[in-house]
């Protein structure tokens, strides 16, 4: 069994009464939000459901791991940053200091800049993953330069990635997944992740395929034949007028073709050669 099926099968309301963890903390931990819990708390929550459902969620504890090395990267920076500095050296960290500055106003210049070129709101575009190289290769030097997604952020693609195997446990059935009605798009349409969304692109045209982790909108052309797989992480999709969030917990499938936008069944994602691995 894993944490889907138990989901599937209980009430958070229920997990919570069985667990004694709250059903605020618990809905925060199912979407993978650790920032209002300490390293400590949010590991034992895990270790509780682990316990009392026989669960191995190795893979949800790493991921946990992973958010607090970085919050304690930002703390080790600070504090070194705030040590005193040693006497003669002035006019090395009176430099070092000028270039920093620099530096950062230049990020923030071409945020702004492309900020304003999006409506507000800076989109990571389908370019930067499907292209010549395929992402799980190399990474993209302009995404890291604009500052859409850092180089250590964008190699967690690797460890999240889904294997997507062929078994019961892993997937879905038909009654639990239904296909909304196909349609079309001739506008853009938008990928939001809640908090953070591992998602995966099939090129149906190329035969190529690229994966990775976002935190901001990602924006999908209409005019490509585009499969789409996506995490059991909290997102929302914005095609034409219209705007579905999925909270499920689940995995979800969609695809692009001929102008047409349309969540599929992993069966048929199958079906059009998408790929089980990435």
């Amino acid at each position: 069994m894993n944490l889907e099926n138990v989901l599937e099968e209980n009430s958070v309301e229920s997990i919570s009464k069985k667990t004694n963890i709250s059903v605020d903390n618990l809905k925060k931990l199912f979407e993978r939000d650790f920032s209002a819990f300490k390293k400590v708390q949010a590991l034992g929550f895990i270790s509780i459901l682990e316990r009392d459902y026989g669960l191995d969620l190795s893979a949800l504890k790493q991921e946990c791991k992973d958010y607090f090395v970085d919050d304690e990267e930002d703390v080790t920076i600070s504090v070194y940053q705030a040590k005193p500095k040693p006497k003669g050296r002035w006019l090395f960290f009176v430099l070092l200091l000028f270039l920093l500055g620099a530096v950062a106003s230049l990020m923030i210049y071409n945020y702004t800049v492309q900020s304003k070129q999006n409506g507000g709101q800076m989109f990571l575009t389908q370019e930067m993953v499907l292209g010549e190289v395929n992402a799980s290769d190399n990474i993209p030097e302009d995404m890291v330069a604009n500052g859409t997604i850092s180089k250590d952020e964008f190699k967690e693609v690797k460890d999240e990635s889904l294997a997507f195997e062929d078994n019961d446990s892993a997937g879905m059935s038909d009654a639990d997944q239904e296909n909304n009605s196909s349609a079309t798009v001739s506008s853009k349409i938008i990928l939001t992740p809640k908090y953070k969304l591992w998602f995966g692109i099939y090129d149906m045209t190329s035969g190529k395929s690229s994966h990775q982790i976002i935190k901001v909108p990602f924006e999908l052309a209409p005019d490509r034949n585009l499969l789409i797989a996506t995490s059991r992480a909290a997102f929302s999709i914005e095609a034409g007028d219209t705007t579905t969030g999925y909270k499920d917990f689940k995995e979800h499938y969609f695809m692009i073709k001929d102008g047409k936008f349309s969540e599929i069944k992993r069966e048929e994602f199958r079906a059009l050669n998408g790929p089980k691995k990435w």
